[in-house]
């Protein structure tokens, strides 16, 4: 129905209605940081909002919608009941993903491109194209080797974009860094990026878990960790411990273990 509500994450009780959308609600996500004040989401009818939690005199809050546009604009070809989101009604933003820097947001959309917006006053800034069907998730981050922007798609690939420095190109800012095939079967549902080093986790709707090292541009470890679709994807930061929720009605939590041998990654 379009709402977002906050949560108080110890007794999670009296949620409060912070949000109010047009569309219903595909994507989530807060900004970077330890304290975050800004929220970004994606609707089903291609909107992307950006709102900033606002301090009153008194000590409550409130949250100010600072972005809102048609960020992959619908598309209307047909007849097709509206009520659902589709191809031929709405290009669907699927998933957002903040900049590390948290100036810029990611939108990612079943109209088979990503765009980067900047995060104070929605002006478009890039736009990738490659994948071939709707785009499913996106993350971003920044390493040591470099600042990385991923994506999945129903086309079963993962895409990985590098972003160039000055001196390296100053008309491109990013370029394509490497592709890899998940499989010829399946749709990828969620990915994510580590935390610690460039390592991306690729979970799809057959219940398969892939780990790929970008900077050395290989698979590391392919299991299958559900019997039903992975409908939620989470690597925590500190300690390396990955959770997934898949339609079989069951939760995996699993640890990777860097030193270990391929066959005893988690």
């Amino acid at each position: 129905d379009g709402s977002v509500f906050l949560w108080d994450h110890q007794s999670l009780q009296n949620p409060k209605r912070v949000l109010s959308c047009r569309g219903g609600i595909a994507a989530l996500q807060w900004e970077h940081g330890e304290d975050p004040h800004r929220l970004a989401a994606g609707t089903t009818d291609g909107q992307l909002v950006i709102a900033e939690e606002v301090q009153n005199d008194d000590g409550s809050s409130f949250f100010k919608i600072n972005v809102a546009i048609h960020a992959h604009r619908p598309f209307r070809l047909g007849q097709t009941d509206q009520r659902f989101g589709s191809i031929q009604q709405y290009a669907e933003v699927w998933s957002v993903a903040w900049s590390p820097c948290n100036n810029f947001i990611a939108t990612a959309s079943e109209d088979q491109s990503i765009v980067i917006w900047d995060a104070h006053n929605g002006d478009k800034i890039h736009l990738f194209s490659g994948h071939a069907t709707a785009v499913t998730s996106i993350d971003w981050r920044s390493y040591e080797e470099g600042e990385f922007l991923v994506s999945t798609a129903d086309d079963n690939r993962v895409m990985v974009w590098k972003r160039n420095s000055p001196q390296e190109d100053k008309k491109n800012q990013w370029t394509l860094f490497e592709q890899f095939n998940v499989s010829s079967t399946i749709t990828c549902s969620y990915l994510k990026l580590r935390r610690k080093s460039p390592m991306i986790i690729v979970v799809s709707t057959n219940g398969l878990l892939s780990l790929f090292d970008i900077v050395g541009k290989r698979l590391i470890y392919r299991k299958k960790v559900h019997s039903g679709s992975i409908e939620g994807l989470q690597w925590n930061g500190n300690t390396d411990e990955i959770a997934t929720v898949s339609s079989d009605c069951s939760i995996n939590l699993m640890q990777y273990n860097e030193e270990g041998e391929q066959e005893h990654q988690f």
